[in-house]
């Protein structure tokens, strides 16, 4: 059995692979249209979807944090298109995500060198 890949982050430039998170959930948002045609009758069908994905830390180190957050900041200051890769998730690989990093709180250590309960909601960029 071979081991599961870690989640990865990239952009054209760098490549930072994330530790497995501790939680994760994928959720689907969907988005519909409908219209009334000339005789009346409703018409109605999905538009497209997206998935959401929330991948949670209860103990992210430093430097990993550190890492993810110069390539997501890539995302806001250069235009950067991110793209997001996990293994547990088999088809998920390269898509291009929208990545909101949420908030960061102490878990334990001193100084500079801490662990942190971090969340990170990557929404996919194209519909389905």
């Amino acid at each position: 059995m071979s081991d599961l890949q870690p989640p990865i982050i990239y952009n054209g430039t760098s490549v930072v692979e994330l530790p497995h998170p501790s939680s994760w959930s994928v959720n689907l948002g969907v988005k519909k249209a409908s219209n009334t045609s000339l005789g009346g009758v409703d018409m109605s069908d999905t538009l497209f979807r997206k998935y959401q994905y929330t991948l949670t830390w209860d103990a992210m180190w430093t430097t990993d944090y550190d890492e993810m957050v110069a390539l997501i900041t890539t995302q806001y200051t250069e235009g950067e298109t991110i793209s997001f890769t996990y293994g547990k998730f088999p088809g998920v690989s390269g898509v291009d995500v929208i990545v909101d990093l949420g908030d960061r709180g102490f878990v334990a250590g001193q100084g500079t060198d801490y662990y942190s309960s971090v969340s990170l909601v990557l929404t996919e960029v194209n519909p389905r």
